[in-house]
């Protein structure tokens, strides 16, 4: 669509418009400072559909295809779950030329053989603190209800995402808003506040606020544990004009910076950890962007690392000390734990999810009691510490960014020396990944050749050898996931993407 765009009458008249005078050189439609924002906060990528409401912005996106780079899906709900893969793969990127190239690549690798598509692959960016993200576009009312759901997944997963939606024409509010409107749908503000970051959903009442809130709920959507952010803009004023300038200024991504009490608490952490025979680390997926920074205070702790889903791959599950997404494994998960003097953990709420069987009526099964004061949690969202049941336990929980964090501890660690983490490590592996202890705990026959737990086994063992490290592996909730946690090994943060 956005390629015929300027073919049509609509278009030759917009071309005839501009270059009569049309719009002052110091004024902008608003469907332009749409574009201007998400260009300004680095967001080059945009999945939707496009629609009657939202030809503004779509009109302004098809005049800047250099900086805008448009994927249409065939549902609204493909596009939020799109723009959540998106932030997942790119794991941070910031480099838009590159960005843009990698999605080309995306759309184009149909025409490949499989032997192709994969020496073809497209290249994943280095870790940043600051989270990459596409926007989602969508129309008023029953398009934002269809990307509702994505929001929500996004909104688990700490995954940054900007959702724009058109709304009714700001004069429809007050007494004409139980009259019906095309694809009006009532409280739908409310409706998407339910499911973005505390204060994420914005209802944009005139034009001049539009690239200004737009940078805002971009900074709010990569600032401390990211998430999804909801604009609301109605249709009358994507249509107006407003001034062109007063984009110098943009907010910034802010993460927390180490308080003073942090300082102290880290301080005594380092303390317990250095004095710890057998520390254990357990890294979720607040971790993804400080992979380096684990891996040496693993090794400086000579600490196995247990992760979540979330965090599978920040630890390179080659290394020695990574025992990978195991917790749903019993045996693994027991070996370690049972032998922990110490157990840190980062960036991770501990959610059932990752557990396979897992009692209802129970919280998640962590020696939590047992190990009391030298149980530390350290995570940048409250909430988290206050769920995670190490402060209940007697432990220390620590409001601070994993790498901000991380960086700390090395520089407060004593090493450890002749230690036996990785045999630790090893062991767990070995007893969790038995054929008869896979069949007794997945529920599924992997002994017997024929059997599908084996067959699986075999297929991600095909997997891991013909695919590149960067490309991830998607999965769903199944049966098939859990084991790819286990037997699956990923190489770098987010290359398992499990929804």
């Amino acid at each position: 669509m956005l390629k015929l765009l300027s073919s049509t009458p609509w278009g030759r008249a917009r071309r005839r418009f501009s270059s009569a005078g049309g719009v002052s050189p110091t004024m902008a439609t608003g469907g332009q400072r749409v574009v201007d924002a998400l260009t300004k906060a680095g967001v080059n990528t945009v999945f939707g559909i496009p629609g009657t409401h939202t030809v503004p912005i779509y009109k302004e996106m098809e005049s800047n295809k250099e900086s805008i780079h448009h994927i249409t899906t065939r549902h609204e709900s493909g596009a939020g779950y799109a723009a959540d893969g998106y932030a997942r793969a790119t794991n941070g990127a910031s480099d838009s030329l590159s960005l843009k190239s990698r999605m080309n690549a995306l759309e184009s690798r149909a025409r490949y053989t499989p032997h192709q598509r994969l020496t073809n692959h497209v290249r994943r960016p280095p870790c940043t603190n600051v989270p990459d993200m596409a926007a989602v576009c969508v129309i008023t009312g029953v398009g934002l209800t269809n990307t509702i759901t994505p929001m929500a997944v996004a909104l688990a997963d700490s995954v940054p995402m900007l959702v724009i939606s058109s709304q009714v024409p700001s004069f429809w509010s007050g007494d004409r808003s139980s009259r019906q409107y095309s694809h009006f749908v009532p409280n739908i503000e409310g409706i998407a506040a339910s499911v973005c970051k505390p204060g994420g959903s914005f209802s944009v009442t005139s034009a001049e606020d539009i690239a200004p809130t737009i940078l805002e709920a971009c900074a709010l959507a990569r600032s401390g544990r990211p998430g999804p952010v909801h604009v609301s803009i109605p249709v009358d004023l994507l249509s107006s004009t407003t001034s062109a300038v007063g984009l110098e200024d943009t907010p910034p991504v802010t993460f927390p910076e180490l308080s003073a009490a942090a300082h102290a608490q880290l301080e005594a952490a380092a303390a317990a950890l250095s004095a710890a025979k057998r520390p254990v680390i357990i890294a979720g997926g607040g971790t993804a962007g400080s992979s380096t920074l684990l891996t040496q205070l693993a090794e400086a702790l000579d600490a196995p690392v247990l992760s979540t889903v979330a965090g599978k791959g920040a630890l390179d599950e080659r290394h020695p000390l990574a025992a990978g997404a195991r917790l749903h494994q019993p045996l693994a998960r027991d070996h370690v734990l049972d032998q922990a003097d110490a157990l840190l953990m980062l960036g991770t709420q501990l959610s059932p999810t990752d557990y396979w069987q897992f009692k209802h009526d129970e919280e998640v099964p962590l020696q939590l009691a047992r190990l009391s004061a030298n149980a530390i949690h350290v995570d940048i969202d409250p909430t988290s510490l206050e769920q995670g049941g190490v402060a209940s336990a007697g432990g220390a929980t620590i409001l601070a960014d994993v790498s901000s964090a991380c960086g700390a501890l090395l520089t407060k660690i004593s090493p450890s020396v002749g230690g036996d983490g990785a045999k630790v490590v090893a062991t767990a592996k070995q007893l969790s990944d038995d054929p008869a202890a896979m069949s007794s705990n997945m529920m599924w026959d992997f002994e017997d050749e024929k059997s599908g737990g084996h067959q699986i086994s075999k297929t991600l063992d095909a997997l891991r050898a013909a695919l590149p490290d960067d490309v991830p592996l998607v999965s769903d909730v199944t049966r098939i996931g859990y084991t790819a946690l286990s037997l699956y090994e990923s190489h770098s943060p987010n290359t398992f993407i499990c929804e």
